[in-house]
């Protein structure tokens, strides 16, 4: 949908200042409640059945494609029901995550716990690679006409909703046709009903105080979600103003430029992913190691500002995205291996609030930023900013300890 805010809702090179708002926008719209509702998500994970939180939010994403669908083909939809449609989707995102995350240790044998997360980060990187250059095919050439009352772009794109339409239902009958029992069983856990939410914060905040590296490999988290969230989304703009003129001499269109560099960040993580879930077993894991790959990052962020040709910034790209992986998987095996089990859904809500509320507000301040100032600019203040308050961790923190020799302390 970027591509339609862009190339119909506004496509003139004078509103260049309304198209960041508009992309920032979309963007917030879907990751603020996303993450609102996580907590609360997770207490209905816990108490129904798996199953059928899934099955009723892919059967809802449904529905509000095929209402997406319907309001391009007929020329109706506009910034403001696409934002709004945006907010209900992140809501139903956050309970499928919370869902499906859960299930993990109901469908698989836990020997089998690192494979099977591995397996999913490699799906997920596999249709990073492949949507862009599916979207760009149909919205570029040869545009399918289904209705004759809108452009051709607006054409490929309403398919593209189409087919994201048919691949919930899929997902959704998926849970009718497929013997998951486990998934329909409660988990049965009383907690939350002995403390209160506030109760329950309050004790992981104590935790996580108690122990100092734990404390900067949140804050390094954090900053790097308010560095790298951004990007994401203002890829699209700086592509049509930074990227416009070398794209154009060498024949590339601005959708397909677009897709380039989403396809090479989903390279990039893919082979990360991959790596990630053999070599991963094979390194200790360390606070030292996420604060460096958060280093290369921040200069992968400056480079792909400083970058005046495509294929550099796609070489940018793939640097960027191909340390991400490797970040949460050492962040998560550091917090997995260092909170006691008892408490470890307590902390790692409070853990998902403070490293990722970042993102959303970055997305928003930057948004209305772009709206008056260059955004390769941008991108080289949060790289500044990442870079910067890594060096800052690794001055104060004893990152030469390992995990296993932390302290617990209760």
């Amino acid at each position: 949908m970027t591509m339609w805010i862009a190339l119909v809702a506004y496509p003139n090179p004078s509103e260049e200042g309304a198209l960041s708002l508009a992309l920032a926008a979309a963007s917030f719209s879907f990751m603020l409640p996303n993450l609102i509702m996580a907590p609360y998500a997770g207490i209905i994970a816990d108490r129904h059945s798996r199953k059928k939180i899934m099955f009723i939010t892919d059967l809802m994403n449904a529905f509000i494609s095929l209402a997406l669908f319907i309001l391009l083909l007929n020329g109706w939809l506009t910034i403001y029901l696409y934002i709004f449609l945006s907010v209900i989707s992140g809501i139903l995102r956050s309970f499928h995550q919370a869902s499906f995350g859960a299930s993990y240790v109901l469908l698989v044998p836990s020997n089998l716990l690192s494979r099977a997360n591995g397996m999913m980060q490699t799906t997920f990187s596999v249709s990073r690679i492949l949507a862009p250059a599916i979207g760009a095919a149909l919205i570029s050439a040869p545009p399918i006409t289904i209705s004759r009352t809108v452009s051709a772009t607006t054409n490929g794109i309403a398919f593209a909703v189409l087919l994201d339409c048919a691949s919930f239902v899929l997902a959704s009958i998926s849970f009718l046709a497929k013997d998951l029992s486990p998934l329909s069983r409660r988990s049965g856990t009383e907690v939350g009903r002995k403390q209160t939410f506030i109760q329950d914060i309050l004790l992981g905040t104590k935790f996580i105080k108690s122990n100092q590296n734990l404390l900067w490999l949140l804050l390094t988290i954090s900053v790097l979600s308010l560095a790298v969230q951004p990007v994401n989304t203002l890829i699209p703009l700086l592509v049509k103003v930074h990227l416009f003129s070398d794209s154009k001499d060498i024949h590339v269109s601005y959708a397909t430029a677009v897709a380039i560099l989403n396809s090479m960040a989903g390279i990039g993580s893919l082979l990360s992913s991959v790596a990630m879930s053999w070599w991963s077993t094979r390194i200790e894991a360390k606070v030292k190691t996420v604060m460096f790959c958060a280093l290369f990052i921040a200069t992968s962020i400056i480079l792909l500002a400083l970058s005046p040709w495509l294929i550099l910034a796609a070489t940018s790209t793939f640097m960027l995205y191909s340390l991400v992986p490797a970040v949460n998987t050492f962040s998560a095996t550091l917090w997995q291996t260092n909170t006691p089990s008892e408490i470890q859904g307590r902390v790692f809500a409070l853990r998902k609030l403070s490293g990722q509320i970042t993102g959303p507000i970055s997305v928003a301040l930057t948004g209305w930023w772009a709206s008056w100032t260059n955004v390769e600019v941008i991108f080289i203040v949060l790289g500044g900013i990442l870079g910067i308050s890594v060096l800052l961790c690794l001055a104060v923190s004893k990152t030469s300890h390992r995990v296993h020799e932390w302290e617990v302390q209760r």
